[in-house]
């Protein structure tokens, strides 16, 4: 078996990750306050916007994986990366008519910083691949979606902004579908199983300091705790399915686990907006569904990482149904009989345990 050396990623990468921090600060916070009024639509958006920073990162990362040499281009092209990045999330906000010319001219500015890295590192190896020329057409169909959807809005300032959404995940779904059999595309697999991991960590320390700022420990001490140890959980079962029973050293280009992790992300992200819910009863309605589908994204998503499994933790149809019969349980308890914010999180703390107890069992 071919020897695979893993790259390690610099601290100019966990730099960079800061600015998502503050990032997805500011994508929770748009969906909650006095005075947000809540719709399918509020929510639709929610998820493009994530998945538009997501891309994002996705771009920089794929780049750094392949080709970045931590050398002085790097380091300058990866800090104006963050600049720009930092200034764009600050227009994230449900009334995108106010905040899109600014948004998206920012969003061109990122990905044509990538851009300019791939240029610059192509001219010191005096070509460019075929690999990058396949990251560097993602970044250009993202470019042609967001230029039409600036052109399209500054025409039609009125316009039902769900077209200017799906048009923006259509080209999400086409650089899938157009990419994801191109085997010469290999990733340096370890390094980029540390990068989600990394930004999946991010993700959960939102959803931590959500808990601690929403439950006071004096008032709702149950809640607290039930949070924490659901949160808990949640990590545990992450770090055991990408640390111990995932095989990093192995040759894919990674694609699929990064899908995966977006819909995983997602989850979490629910999760965190039910937890930040849970103190204001204007949206009381809303924290069920976004607890259900915030678990079932989560944990779902876990199994769906399968296909990288260590040999000897192969998830089998036993184990999967295991998964999902657990998983069906609580979140049926869910469901019908969780009337307070109490009780939503003492199932999603029954879901969790469910699912360490049967990654326990599966574990040698």
């Amino acid at each position: 078996m071919k020897n695979i050396i893993p790259k390690k990623v610099s601290n100019y990468e966990l730099f960079y990750d800061l600015v998502f921090v503050f990032a997805v600060s500011v994508l929770t916070g748009m969906m909650h306050g006095k005075g947000v009024h809540l719709t399918f639509f509020s929510y639709l958006q929610f998820i493009i916007s994530f998945i538009m920073l997501i891309k994002l990162w996705y771009h920089e990362t794929m780049y750094l994986n392949k080709y970045g040499e931590r050398d002085l281009m790097d380091i300058v092209t990866i800090i104006l990366n963050m600049f720009v990045i930092g200034y764009m999330a600050r227009e994230l906000t449900l009334d995108w008519q106010k905040t899109y010319v600014s948004f998206n001219v920012l969003f061109l500015l990122s990905n044509v910083s990538v851009l300019l890295q791939y240029v610059l590192r192509a001219r010191r190896l005096g070509a460019f691949s075929q690999t990058m020329i396949y990251h560097m057409k993602d970044i250009g169909v993202d470019m042609v979606v967001q230029i039409i959807w600036f052109i399209w809005l500054t025409v039609n300032p009125h316009m039902n902004i769900f077209w200017a959404y799906l048009l923006y995940g259509m080209s999400f779904l086409f650089v899938y579908l157009t990419r994801a059999k191109k085997e010469d595309d290999k990733a340096n697999f370890p390094h980029l199983v540390e990068r989600v991991q990394l930004i999946t960590i991010i993700y959960f320390g939102e959803t931590l300091i959500a808990s601690i700022k929403t439950f006071d420990l004096a008032t709702h001490f149950p809640e607290a705790v039930i949070s924490f140890a659901m949160i808990g959980l949640m990590f545990i079962g992450y770090i055991t399915q990408t640390a111990v029973i995932m095989k990093h050293h192995q040759e894919r280009t990674g694609l699929q686990m990064i899908y995966v992790h977006i819909a995983l992300l997602i989850g979490i992200l629910f999760t965190t907006l039910m937890i930040e819910m849970a103190g204001d009863s204007h949206h009381f309605h809303d924290m069920k569904t976004l607890l259900i589908l915030g678990l079932s994204l989560f944990y779902g998503s876990l199994q769906l990482l399968a296909p990288y499994n260590r040999k000897d933790l192969a998830l089998t149809p036993k184990w999967l149904t295991a998964h999902l019969v657990s998983l069906v349980l609580a979140l049926g308890l869910l469901t019908f009989y969780a009337d307070s914010p109490i009780l939503m999180l003492s199932f999603g703390l029954l879901a969790g345990l469910g699912q360490f107890t049967v990654a326990w069992y599966r574990l040698p």
